[in-house]
């Protein structure tokens, strides 16, 4: 029996890993994450990493190199090793361009850094770092997602949300009146999430 069969037949939650925004720590997460957590506590477990630094930091406004990235990386596979296996991962601004940066190693790399079989994308970004750029192209991944936009957010935010979530082939997108932040209103995300326990 697959793992997602599992589930649906009751003997396990999903697991998603749960990846904090720039300037934020595992607790302002937690918080972030809780009226989602509360609607599917017997339904999936949200696991956030005790982790409160940013993931990397740009090098320069125009054509950065995340510094930092590297050790990020190896940060998540570590923690995927001692602490997974995961179903999927959440993840929020500068968590959710990392999601979406491990959602193309998933599928380019024959060792990624971490395994996962969907991807929820809140307020994400592509990698500015031209090191990545390789990385992305016009719906090029096949992992299921699910990209939450603010519709309040900065434009130019909106912009690139828009632009990270065009490079997943069966993109679904959820909009909400909010600005840089989850929506009140978690039904999508939920929605999306049990889908994916589905077998």
């Amino acid at each position: 029996m697959s793992d997602r069969s599992a589930m649906a037949g009751g003997s396990r939650k999903l697991r998603v890993l749960c990846l904090h925004g720039f300037g934020e720590s595992a607790e302002s997460m937690r918080r972030r994450i809780s009226p989602l957590a509360a609607k599917l506590s017997s339904e999936c477990e949200f696991v956030v990493p005790q982790h409160s630094k940013p993931w990397w930091r740009a090098s320069s406004l125009l054509f950065p190199e995340y510094k930092g990235c590297d050790e990020t990386l190896r940060y998540v596979q570590d923690f995927a090793s001692e602490n997974g296996p995961f179903d999927g991962v959440l993840g929020f601004s500068q968590g959710a361009c990392l999601a979406g940066l491990l959602s193309a190693m998933v599928q380019g790399h024959s060792d990624p850094p971490l395994r996962f079989d969907f991807a929820i994308i809140c307020c994400g970004f592509c990698s500015r770092d031209a090191q990545h750029s390789q990385l992305y192209s016009s719906e090029s991944l096949a992992i299921p997602s699910l990209h939450v936009i603010g519709d309040s957010d900065w434009f130019f935010l909106r912009w690139m949300a828009q632009g990270l979530a065009s490079c997943y082939r069966e993109a679904k997108l959820s909009h909400h009146d909010g600005g840089h932040d989850l929506p009140e209103d978690t039904s999508d995300i939920v929605d999306f999430i049990r889908c994916q326990a589905l077998p």
